[in-house]
């Protein structure tokens, strides 16, 4: 019997493009060791451009010796937030260390520089205990009596393990295959299914196979796919389960490693890279390492049938949707606005955008979108908010129309069409003034009167045009016309120009900023503090970020003007706040994320000021 070395579990934080050194975690497991008993230690840093570290150090204390190491591997993986497309790749830092005396030990921090940017993390910390006081496990490997994980306490030095298949559970049919594409180990990818359409989900498993004896996983490569967006499912093979697979006349071990859900961006035949698995354990370690790759997977992708296709359809969009819509107010004065809030939900590759109906009279203002998009079971599915401002322009009753979204549901193979009737509204006109002046008139008798006897005259009576309030009025109902109308002309322009700061990006960013310092979780601070930044960015440097891949984004700020650092500090901001939303673990306050938000959109208006 032997002592394996136990393999560490790993937590990253994503690293952001700046100068400064960037944060990352780093993991150990198990977190109690026996003196002299080999351990691993694995650190992860995500960037766009992949490549190879041109440093690697961990920091050790001078009672744990470093064993080996650094040893480098990448994968690749592909998301979408909003709309915007974001390519990484992942490079993996991994070292063996052993330590000599008993305690609490901490280990690193890891300096890692990649494409001439630092990586530093925290530190960790181990409990290393005296040789043989470690508890064993009780059920051996996987719970079963009699069975221990190769590497994972003792173990035997036997070349076949095959004895113990008996005590594993027989897999499922999709672990079956007909024939071993190599005597010792195999890894495969297959993907359901082989032939799409664009936008249309496709899972894709991984699975490894080995004949000598149970195996673990100590390197991996995940295979490339530029052409998908991924969402991961089972992203690494710490917690697989063996199962015994009947191949021929022998009996294999195998574990499902890996599992991805892929929407396609693009027709034409598309390709899922090799994946490439180093088999750890008793039976492999023997044999000096056993390293395997897939074969690439081909997918033929297209578009949904022309034919019945529905007006309005996009391309991309599929799945099964559904659509509600809540508005209020229902009475409103002519002129107001109504809030229309729009809830997508369903399973697929959801839309990022919708089309309000267009009608007379109804003016919508862009939507602020809120999202909960994740796995669910096999597929990818959730909601997604749209928050429209509508502003009504004309009065009575006015219908409101539907929102509509046309998808190819590709599991009863049709189009179908989403709706959301938003009903009728109450619109009273708005409220004028009108002055309205009496006419003065004389009868004829008031012109000549007769005279009863000689002597002076009556005193003729002074008419209107005699008055001085004519010619006042005469004089000054021009000078009152015109000092009128140019008040309301004002009166508009100020309006329309009151009107216009509202509707401004800058003004939406500020509304969006003082969203994010009410919100009450970090994801809902995340939201609020990306869409303030884009819309300032948008308002400072007339670039529209939401069109940008993130990778290109800061090459088009310092484009507009920025500077290298300001470019670089916003793009992080963005990549904190997505890591923020779609990352379980909180890597910041809110608090910090709205200062960092606030602080780098005063320093856009700076920006733009000198420019």
């Amino acid at each position: 019997m032997r002592r394996g070395v136990l393999l560490a579990g790993l937590t990253v934080v994503a690293a952001t493009s700046n100068a400064a050194a960037q944060s990352a975690k780093l993991s150990v497991r198990p977190r109690t060791v026996e003196v002299g008993e080999a351990f691993r230690v694995e650190a992860l840093v995500r960037t766009d451009s992949g490549g190879t570290p041109s440093k690697a150090a961990l920091r050790t204390p001078r009672h744990v010796s470093t064993v080996s190491g650094p040893r480098f591997s990448q994968g690749f993986e592909m998301s979408i937030r909003n709309g915007t497309i974001t390519r990484s790749t992942n490079v993996t830092s991994s070292w063996t260390a052993r330590a000599n005396k008993v305690g609490r030990i901490q280990i690193g921090p890891a300096n890692i520089v990649l494409n001439g940017t630092a990586y530093k993390s925290a530190k960790i910390t181990v409990n290393v205990v005296a040789a043989g006081s470690k508890p064993r496990r009780r059920g051996g490997f996987m719970g079963i009596p009699g069975l221990s994980w190769p590497g994972f306490g003792d173990d035997d030095d036997d070349d076949d393990d095959s004895s113990l298949l008996d005590l594993i559970p027989e897999a499922p049919q999709d672990y079956q295959v007909s024939t071993a594409p190599d005597p010792l180990a195999f890894v495969r990818v297959v993907a359901t299914p082989t032939r799409a359409v664009i936008g249309e989900r496709i899972l894709v498993r991984a699975y490894a196979y080995g004949r000598p004896g149970p195996f673990r996983e100590e390197d991996a490569t995940d295979p490339k796919r530029d052409d998908f967006v991924t969402y991961s499912l089972q992203e690494d093979a710490h917690n697989a389960k063996h199962h015994r697979v009947r191949i021929g006349e022998q009996g294999w071990y195998a574990a499902k490693t890996r599992e991805w859900a892929l929407f396609p961006i693009r027709g034409g035949q598309l390709t899922i890279g090799p994946y490439t698995m180093k088999f750890g354990g008793a039976s492999y370690r023997q044999r000096s390492g056993v390293t395997r790759s897939s074969p690439p997977v081909l997918i033929d992708v297209g578009e949904p049938p022309t034919k019945d296709r529905p007006a309005g359809y996009q391309i991309g969009d599929v799945g099964s949707f559904t659509l509600g819509a809540t508005v209020e107010p229902r009475t409103v004065t002519q002129g107001d606005s109504i809030s229309v809030i729009v809830t997508l939900s369903g399973r697929g590759s959801l839309p990022p955008k919708l089309r309000p109906p267009q009608q007379n009279g109804i003016v919508w203002l862009e939507p602020t979108i809120t999202e909960d998009i994740g796995p669910k079971g096999t597929n990818i599915g959730g909601w997604r908010k749209f928050n429209y401002v509508a502003r009504v322009e004309k009065s009575g009753r006015v219908d409101l129309g539907s929102f509509k979204l046309p998808f190819w549901n590709p599991t009863r193979d049709a189009y179908q069409t989403a709706t959301a009737n938003l009903g009728t509204l109450t619109v009273s006109p708005s409220k004028t003034v009108a002055a309205v002046q009496p006419k003065t008139t004389s009868g004829p008798e008031d012109i000549a009167a007769m005279r009863a006897s000689l002597g002076k005259g009556p005193r003729s009576p002074i008419g209107w045009s005699g008055r001085w309030w004519f010619w006042l009025g005469l004089v000054g109902a021009p000078a009152l016309v015109v000092a009128t109308g140019g008040a309301a002309s004002g009166s508009r322009r100020w309006r329309q120009r009151r009107r216009g700061r509202l509707d401004s990006p800058k003004t939406k960013s500020e509304a969006a900023l003082a969203d994010a310092k009410r919100a009450e979780t970090l994801a809902e601070t995340a939201n609020h503090i990306e869409r303030a930044l884009v819309l300032a960015i948008e308002a400072a440097c007339e670039v529209r970020a939401r069109g940008v891949l993130k990778a290109d984004l800061p090459a088009r700020l310092e484009k507009a003007g920025l500077s290298p650092d300001l470019a670089a500090d916003i793009s992080e901001t963005l990549e904190a706040c997505d890591e923020a939303r779609f990352v379980a673990a909180e890597t910041e306050s809110p608090s910090d994320l709205v200062e960092r938000g606030e602080r780098l959109i005063k320093s856009l208006w700076r920006s733009k000021k000198r420019a």
